[in-house]
């Protein structure tokens, strides 16, 4: 059955039904896939299509194949996944009834077997529409994939991006999003959009000069600039859900992981003094420190060594107090282990309380858990890892949400708050943080609360770094 549109879908549709190119800013949970699904339906029937290039993140793929198109597209179509282990060539029947959907992930677009694909896809489809998901994936004007996104853009009849949050790390994050929907809608290049929207000032560094950004300008005029191509849509604005419902849960450091903390820090603290600090650098380091934070340590030989930590029982309690099912956030790969090994069975003949979804499971795989998820009566708990499932999903039952372990991620943590927090949802989601007192962990989850822009307020400041760290 087909949902019935919202009222922002409704005006977000009406707006580029007949237009060859838009972005579809509408913030998680308020159904951009259905009003891009909507669209190119539209256009098929017109006759201006008959193919659709979906292209998203690599745990997006199945969603859009196995839940969003079936779910929300009226015109039967021929939906094809493409992914890296395709071994042969894709075979695209020629326009039909409905629509030709190929659907593949953004970082497989610089493989050479995709282009082949893409040209195979082309040839029986030179009237198709591109779609981009989650397109802040082709923010960085200079990457490999924002580049091949461009040329693909240039064969599409029709051009769409999506996005919750169009800018996830600074305003010039729009260059390349609005060159993909048409070229030069900036103006020249750019240098000049940068020098325009971007205050700089002079630096010196190890005998070279260059150009720092500390700042931006003109954002009234790149605000006015985007809504001539884009529909901005909030939660706040067009639902009326119910608020979400913070806490955190201070959990002391055992012995162990004390002395292990103590110890990784003051190398962490060293090597900001004595090292040139680049973005990798910083984040490795700071997420060194949360993974003792939520018991485990990363061997250099591969594989992990787990931490005693009260995380787990804290855990089991936060599940039995209340009468929800719990959606369980840990990034951390050794964490997720300990909670699935050791949190106690809910039944007998099952091997514990929670069903786990890994970035490597198959895509039948996460559809038959996340179906379970829904459907069970049971308490089970569902554990995810934010990387790579907080994006896209609907999770209406997990209204018990635990942040076991924190990541040093907006963007992250912003998506995947709102899996529950979505149309559909009736009652307040509960969201309950973990964390070590006087640890990174602290600092990071007030960062993370106040949406700053992580790498221009630690990252580029070698000051704020240490204080984050020196906890």
């Amino acid at each position: 059955m087909i949902s019935k549109p919202y009222e922002h879908q409704v005006k977000a549709f009406e707006r580029f039904k007949d237009l060859p190119f838009g972005g579809l800013f509408l913030e998680q949970g308020l159904g951009k896939s259905k009003v891009a699904i909507d669209i190119v339906n539209h256009k098929f029937t017109k006759g201006e299509i008959t193919g659709v290039l979906v292209i998203t993140p690599k745990s997006l793929v199945d969603n859009w194949a196995l839940v969003e198109i079936p779910k929300h597209s009226a015109i039967p179509g021929n939906i094809m996944a493409w992914r890296t282990s395709n071994k042969k060539e894709m075979e695209f029947p020629r326009p039909g009834l409905g629509p030709v959907w190929f659907i593949a992930n953004i970082d497989a677009v610089i493989l050479d077997r995709w282009v082949t694909a893409f040209r195979e896809f082309y040839k029986k489809h030179p009237k198709f529409a591109l779609i981009i998901d989650e397109s802040t994936t082709v923010k960085t004007p200079g990457s490999q994939r924002t580049k091949r996104m461009l040329q693909v853009a240039d064969y599409a009849k029709a051009r769409f991006v999506l996005s919750g949050a169009p800018i996830t790390n600074s305003p010039l994050d729009m260059w390349a999003q609005g060159e993909v929907l048409n070229p030069g809608i900036w103006g020249r290049n750019y240098f000049l959009f940068k020098h325009h929207y971007a205050i700089h000032k002079k630096m010196e560094f190890g005998g070279r000069h260059f150009q720092k950004v500390v700042g931006y300008q003109n954002l009234d005029d790149l605000s006015n600039r985007v809504n001539r191509f884009a529909v901005i849509a909030k939660k706040k604005d067009c639902l009326d859900l119910p608020p979400k419902i913070y806490r955190q849960i201070p959990i002391p450091f055992t012995d162990e992981q004390k002395e292990h903390y103590k110890n990784m820090k003051h190398l962490a603290l060293t090597e900001i003094d004595n090292t040139t600090i680049h973005i990798v650098n910083a984040v490795s380091l700071i997420n060194s420190l949360l993974q003792v934070c939520a018991g485990q340590i990363k061997l250099p030989e591969g594989g992990y060594k787990y931490l005693d930590t009260n995380r787990v029982s804290l855990l089991n309690d936060v599940m039995d107090e209340s009468p929800e099912k719990a959606l369980i956030w840990c990034s951390f790969v050794g964490a997720a282990d300990e909670i699935e090994n050791r949190l106690p069975t809910l039944k007998k003949d099952e091997p514990n309380r929670v069903l786990r979804i890994r970035a490597e499971t198959p895509a039948d795989a996460r559809q038959d858990i996340l179906k379970f998820y829904e459907q069970t009566p049971e308490k089970y708990g569902l554990l995810l890892n934010q990387a790579s499932m907080g994006r896209g999903l609907t999770i209406l039952e997990g209204r018990n949400m635990v942040y076991y372990s924190q990541r040093f991620s907006v963007e992250q943590r912003v998506q995947s708050e709102d899996r529950p927090d979505r149309i559909g949802q009736t009652r307040s989601v509960l969201i309950t943080e973990f964390y070590t007192p006087g640890t990174v962990e602290e600092k990071v989850i007030k960062v993370l609360r106040d949406s700053r822009d992580l790498a221009d307020t630690i990252i580029k400041d070698r000051s704020k770094l240490r204080e984050l760290i020196a906890t």
